[in-house]
């Protein structure tokens, strides 16, 4: 059976940030902004481009087609950072425009893939680290696990939390991919950016509906998801800690699974799907994002993604996106959004919120 959430009256989004790694601090020295042809060089070596135009000829001897222009054009990595600071620095950002300390927080869930800790919660660490109090007047710290849909559950999560009278509740999404990623493999690395994304959510008490319904589940994928096979460090086989592709059969399910979940969120809140002007999908690739928009079925709404300029930020990238979106200043008061993901290991989630008035 799906998770269904109905429609919550007084939850207020208090804000939202974003944080990269050229942010971190001291600024410019722990993060890198990469082109494609400075990424290309990077992973490949100066002789990059004699080695894409030899993989271009052996291509066309076999009659294939030319490979398509990369769709991110930029994207950061870390330099000598992880994905707790990538955190923190997003945690605080929240924070100082919400106007809160940390310890007027109630719970800080984080969602990741890439921990830089095997053991123990990360979020734990970043808690201390935004400054929560000594005693046993710490909000709760604790990490979600889920891919790329991990954001939106600890989302749902927080809204749980709230409505049984917790107060504000921080919500993080980070990934520092980079490090994870196989040498030599120009795909990946093409499509991975490194970066958080925070919000903090609270109760308002009015009988306002902001959040105007959700769902989330999980459908069984064949094939190989993008996983990071091996034994957990420490071992010898370093190299088998690494991000490994999704095979063919995998990315053909995923794809369906994309056009089936946003259609069932449409119809179990169809009043509010009616009322959608802007899309906010988990960004991978545009035919991605254009099989979830038709599959919602409003094709009037507007999609919001900064995939071109951010690459795919796992966990992140709802929250991210969430931060852009508010940002550009191109929702109207009123207006219903719809945030939907879907990850390589078969969870989906996606909700509908209405911005305030």
């Amino acid at each position: 059976m799906n998770l269904l959430m109905q429609a919550c009256p007084g939850l207020r989004l208090v804000s939202t940030s974003v944080a990269r790694p050229v942010d971190l601090a001291p600024q410019g020295q722990r993060g890198i902004e990469l082109d494609n042809d400075a990424l290309h060089e990077r992973v490949l070596g100066p002789d990059w481009r004699a080695q894409l135009q030899a993989k271009a000829e052996r291509a066309a001897q076999r009659g294939a087609a030319p490979a398509p222009e990369p769709t991110v054009r930029t994207r950061q990595w870390v330099l000598g950072a992880d994905a707790i600071d990538l955190a923190v620095l997003a945690g605080q950002r929240a924070l100082a425009a919400a106007g809160l300390r940390a310890s007027e927080l109630s719970a800080v869930i984080c969602a990741t893939s890439t921990p830089p800790v095997i053991s123990a919660s990360m979020t734990a660490r970043i808690g201390k680290a935004l400054g929560c109090d000594d005693g046993l007047s710490n909000p709760v710290c604790f990490d979600v696990r889920a891919g790329g849909v991990g954001a939106l559950l600890a989302w749902f999560t927080a809204q749980g939390l709230i409505s049984q009278g917790a107060g504000p509740v921080l919500i993080i999404g980070v990934e520092a991919a980079s490090p994870f990623l196989l040498p030599g493999d120009i795909g990946s690395a093409l499509l991975y950016g490194d970066g958080a994304g925070a919000c903090i959510l609270a109760s308002d008490g009015s009988q306002t509906e902001s959040f105007l319904g959700g769902m989330s589940g999980q459908s069984a994928l064949q094939g190989v998801s993008t996983t990071i096979p091996g034994q957990l460090p420490p071992t010898e086989a370093v190299m088998d800690y690494r991000f490994h592709k999704p095979d063919h059969a995998h990315l053909a399910d995923l794809s369906r699974l994309w056009g089936r979940f946003p259609r069932e969120l449409a119809e179990r809140f169809a009043p509010a799907c009616a009322r959608v002007k802007h899309f906010l999908p988990y960004a991978v690739s545009p035919r991605q994002m254009g099989i979830a928009h038709e599959a919602l079925g409003q094709p009037e709404a507007q999609i919001f993604h900064e995939l071109d300029t951010q690459g795919c930020l796992g966990a992140a990238s709802s929250l991210a996106a969430l931060h852009g979106f508010m940002s550009s200043g191109r929702g109207q008061p009123g207006e219903v959004i719809a945030l939907a993901s879907a990850a390589g290991n078969g969870l989906w989630a996606g909700f509908f919120w209405r911005l305030p008035d």
